[in-house]
């Protein structure tokens, strides 16, 4: 991704410069963004929640 790339924070739903991101997380090789040390936190405890809500969308 670029650094004007935008993604997505599963968790709040924020939509998030990937250069301006406040914390990230590799889960299965793949890289997650957030807005938040706060947002991080939920996600650890529970990733294949939120990646199920991401494919549901797809």
């Amino acid at each position: 991704m670029g650094e004007d790339s935008l993604t997505q924070d599963l968790v709040c739903g924020m939509m998030l410069r990937v250069d301006k991101v406040k914390a990230t997380y590799t889960y299965h090789e793949k890289v997650y963004y957030f807005c938040g040390m706060g947002c991080l936190e939920r996600f650890k405890k529970e990733p294949d929640k939120y990646i199920k809500k991401e494919k549901e969308k797809l």
